[in-house]
């Protein structure tokens, strides 16, 4: 894929974004700036990125959700609201204990933790 504006707006809203986002929220974003494109760019550049490994998708029930931080890191879901937040994965060592106690080196964990936020307490 070249590059474009459309697509540079699309990866930078992802990669700001702290909300990991659906393509639905994305469109809305960008198409405040551009507002001509089209979720079918939205999906084609999301789809892109993902592939590529700019960004990461989390498949969350039916959609999918987009998360531009690459560092290794977990995450934190509230069963009521559905946000989803970051927690540093040398909180949790899953991938040295795997390495250690099974002898097998993981390349990529995906790791979501399920519960009440803070807010619904």
């Amino acid at each position: 894929m070249r590059y474009s504006r459309q697509g540079e707006l699309i990866y930078r809203t992802v990669k700001k974004s702290k909300m990991h986002p659906d393509a639905n929220l994305v469109y809305e974003q960008v198409k405040k700036i551009v507002p001509k494109i089209s979720l079918g760019t939205v999906y084609r550049n999301l789809n892109y990125f993902t592939k590529n490994g700019l960004i990461r998708s989390i498949v969350d029930g039916s959609k999918t959700r987009y998360d531009g931080n690459l560092d290794p890191h977990y995450h934190l879901q509230c069963d009521i609201c559905g946000v989803i937040k970051d927690i540093k994965a040398k909180d949790i060592n899953l991938r040295f204990q795997l390495n250690d106690k099974y002898d097998f080196k993981a390349s990529n964990i995906e790791f979501t933790i399920k519960g009440k936020c803070n807010k619904h307490k």
